[in-house]
């Protein structure tokens, strides 16, 4: 077994409201194109790793299965989020790499379109300071304070309060502290 994996074909559907498909046809365009952009075929497959958080119960690793033609190999149905295609990619690889399959397929899909994500204000009569409650008192919504109840408004907040109370090299493409990372030599 090598250590080495390698990712062979990519396929990405185009950005868009599809009003005439729903996930699994979606993720079918993205599979087929993957697979002849990586000149193998379905049956090369030994796992699958599907991705979807938004679409509910149902495993959309196995309908995608029956939808391109391919059954009897292990399906793993992961949602994690933001990161849930990273995390489709990662049990793939890690199949390869166990040794449990030669090739194994990754596909994240999601129809965001009326899922309500940048909708907010669920939170509207919301205290002004927030009590600690649940398991060990740690327990708060999705987002913290914000009220968007989304992931964008999660990755809106961390990146503001970064952004607000962390001073940069000022250079664009830094995000980087700079505590962190000296930016001029340091005389000895």
């Amino acid at each position: 077994m090598s250590d080495s994996v390698w990712i062979l074909g990519i396929h990405m559907t185009k950005f868009g409201k599809h009003t005439d498909r729903d996930t699994v046809d979606l993720a079918a365009e993205a599979t087929l194109g993957a697979l002849g952009d990586a000149s193998v075929t379905m049956d090369q497959m030994g796992a699958l790793a599907a991705g979807n958080l938004m679409g509910g119960p149902g495993g959309i690793g196995q309908q995608l299965q029956k939808q391109v033609g391919q059954t009897g190999i292990p399906v793993y149905n992961v949602a994690n989020a933001c990161a849930t295609g990273a995390t489709a990619l990662r049990t793939a690889i890690m199949a390869v790499k166990a040794g449990e399959a030669d090739y194994g397929l990754a596909v994240g899909v999601e129809k965001l379109a009326g899922a309500g994500l940048l909708a907010g204000g669920s939170r509207a009569g919301d205290a002004d300071t927030w009590t600690p409650h649940g398991r060990f008192g740690a327990v708060t919504s999705l987002d913290g304070r914000v009220g968007t109840e989304t992931m964008p408004g999660v990755f809106a907040q961390v990146g503001w309060s970064t952004s607000t109370s962390t001073p940069t090299t000022g250079r664009p493409s830094s995000c980087s502290p700079r505590s962190a990372r000296r930016t001029t030599p340091t005389p000895r």
